[in-house]
């Protein structure tokens, strides 16, 4: 189910405002309130960036008020202003430059932190470690 508010109730309904409902529910049933959850997390990341993008775009310095326009989202985030700027240039490059990744968040198929490049990632998501080739025992060495 795609995420949004019938997912949203569904949910709500199910584990109860104070999340006692969890305990009666099958192993199957929690993975599928987790798997829920998650997609509901990324449309809600998805919400929050599409709307910082479009103020983004809003406030391009065109008008002498739009020199102020990562305070007002700083204020607003609870972020300082640099790190405000930095998150509507991340929104306004996601979407403009992977269209196809912000929809897929829009739809819950993906997370937040896999959007992006590291040039591109917010400071909230952590870098990917490359993963090491596995060593071979002894046993399975050639000679």
């Amino acid at each position: 189910m795609a995420p949004g508010p019938l997912l949203a109730t569904i949910v709500n309904t199910v584990t109860g405002p104070d999340g006692s409902g969890l305990a009666g529910c099958s192993d199957d049933q929690l993975m599928g309130i987790i798997s829920a959850a998650r997609r509901m997390e990324s449309r809600a990341a998805w919400t929050l960036m599409a709307a910082i993008a479009e103020y983004a775009a809003r406030h391009t310095g065109s008008r002498p008020a739009d020199e102020f326009a990562a305070d007002e989202l700083a204020y607003e985030l609870h972020l300082t202003p640099l790190s405000a700027a930095g998150q509507m240039d991340y929104a306004s490059t996601v979407a403009a430059r992977l269209p196809q990744t912000f929809a897929a968040l829009a739809a819950g198929q993906i997370h937040r932190c896999t959007c992006g490049s590291s040039r591109t990632r917010p400071v909230s998501c952590p870098a990917r470690t490359p993963r090491r080739p596995m060593r071979s025992s002894p046993s399975t060495r050639r000679a």
